[in-house]
């Protein structure tokens, strides 16, 4: 799961430096991680993930997409802030920044936040889910 925490006026998105796995090495992605047994939903799992490696307490989490891929599900979230995101930064390892929205198509970030975020601004979008048949 990921989550993207936006300014409230949408032009800052909150993104991780990837340290791990190798494969994201370097590259920009949204906040998240793995949802653990304790964890009471998909959404609960977001606001400790976003607590843990943000340092900041978030709980109003909107699923916005959902992709489910050979039977794995992976939730996107988005949240938009009512105080500003520059100042942000990480508590664990992997770096958090915020970063001017109409950069990040410049940014060495995943692949897939080139839609995702747009989607992520999308108001209208309440969820999305893609399935795709690998």
């Amino acid at each position: 799961m990921a989550g993207f925490l936006f300014s409230a006026d949408r032009k800052q998105v909150v993104l991780v430096e990837k340290i791990k796995p190798d494969w994201q090495r370097g590259r920009l992605n949204g906040v998240g991680g793995k949802i653990e047994r304790s964890d009471a939903s998909p959404v609960a799992a977001m606001v400790r993930e976003f607590g843990e490696e943000a340092g900041l307490l978030i709980h109003e989490w909107e699923l916005f997409c959902q992709i489910e891929n050979r039977g794995n599900l992976t939730y996107f979230f988005r949240s938009f802030a009512e105080s500003p995101v520059d100042d942000i930064s990480g508590q664990e390892v992997e770096k958090i920044t915020a970063y001017p929205v109409s950069d990040v198509a410049g940014l060495n970030t995943m692949p897939n936040l080139g839609w995702l975020i747009p989607m992520a601004l999308d108001l209208a979008v309440l969820e999305t889910t893609v399935d795709y048949a690998w």
